[in-house]
């Protein structure tokens, strides 16, 4: 039986919470800014904005774990069966997940913000019904190009797949970030841009097999996202640069400081020799993933309606961050084996 490669579930794991973590320290970050503009003091936004950065690695880690692995199996060379085993498996919790956003999203504009309907169908528009769900457009496109792409591997060798993956990797990052950020993500050139990720995840997997020096790119990486966490405090709380232009300059999936640490990260984990197993935080990562905004939505909310406006981020950032998102990702695991569960339980009775 082959191994089970545990740095691989680490990796899948610690992605996961740092999608949280991130998001949770977005939250941080957006009360400092209404705190900077209302001259009041601020809440270590640094720290806030800091945590953010070093959190980049995970969106380009779960496209190069998908890649890696999929790329892998010969069984993705069958479309058609590839296919339906990645809508079961795939596709209908990514379905689920937005359909949970549009109608969480109206929930929200007709019944608590009084917003109406129209940010939900713009939010529905843009390939994102909930801010985190974005991915999934992309995902489902690199997903419909991956028989292809396992094809083209058999035929090359693979050196020159490598060069395809960093090719791809370098013009996609490029054209999205020298290029205003895309008003949909259901564009299927995002997705294209992206591919280089995908492709990317089996060639390092392949490449740093056996190799040591794990724990030195892991540094190296989370370095390069300080500094550009860094490079945006400056921007936006130093010079006044508009926010969305600073991420989209700095910090985004394609920024340059982010695909060379996103790459370093990688290429760590899969030189590290994991004797463990991370258990069902790596199991249901993918339900960690599609959940976890809802709740910390959710939370964000109960904590206005009960403390006040922005009375969960006046916390103490360099200590709530770590805490809520903690709480969020380990409500997120339970709900999600417990969705797994009731899934099971329905095919049986079937």
């Amino acid at each position: 039986m082959k191994e089970r490669e545990y740095n691989y579930d680490l990796l899948r794991a610690v992605s996961a919470f740092a999608v949280v973590f991130g998001h949770v320290a977005a939250l941080f970050i957006e009360t400092a800014q209404w705190d900077y503009f209302d001259g009041l003091p601020m809440n270590h936004p640094l720290v806030s904005v800091v945590i953010t950065a070093l959190c980049r690695f995970s969106v380009p880690a779960f496209l190069m774990l998908s890649g890696a692995f999929v790329l892998g199996n010969p069984k993705t060379k069958d479309a058609a069966s590839f296919y339906r085993r990645s809508w079961r498996h795939v596709g209908i919790p990514a379905l689920a997940a937005m359909i949970a956003g549009v109608v969480y999203s109206l929930f929200c504009g007709l019944v608590l913000d009084h917003t109406g309907v129209m940010p939900a169908v713009e939010a529905l528009i843009s390939g994102a019904p909930f801010y985190h769900l974005w991915y999934l457009p992309i995902m489902a496109g690199t997903y419909l190009l991956a028989p292809w792409i396992y094809r083209l591997r058999e035929e090359v060798s693979p050196g020159t797949f490598a060069k395809i993956a960093a090719g791809m990797t370098l013009a996609g990052c490029l054209g999205l970030w020298l290029n205003p950020p895309v008003a949909s993500h259901w564009n299927i050139g995002e997705a294209f841009c992206y591919t280089g990720y995908f492709i990317l995840g089996y060639v390092l997997r392949e490449t740093n097999r056996g190799k040591s020096g794990g724990w030195l790119f892991i540094a190296a990486a989370l370095l390069l996202h300080a500094c550009s966490g860094v490079l945006v405090y400056r921007a936006v709380f130093v010079s006044g640069m508009d926010r969305a232009l600073a991420e989209h300059r700095y910090f985004m999936s394609y920024a340059p400081l982010t695909v060379l640490a996103s790459v370093l990260m990688f290429a760590g984990f899969a030189r590290l020799k994991v004797h463990f197993s991370s258990g069902v935080f790596a199991a249901h990562t993918y339900s960690i993933y599609l959940i976890h905004a809802f709740l910390l939505d959710i939370i964000s909310r109960l904590s206005r309606a009960v403390n006040g406006q922005r009375w969960l981020c006046h916390l103490d950032a360099r200590f709530a961050v770590l805490l809520l998102a903690l709480v969020i990702y380990v409500l997120s695991c339970g709900l999600g084996m417990l969705l797994h569960n009731i899934r099971i339980a329905q095919s049986k009775k079937q």
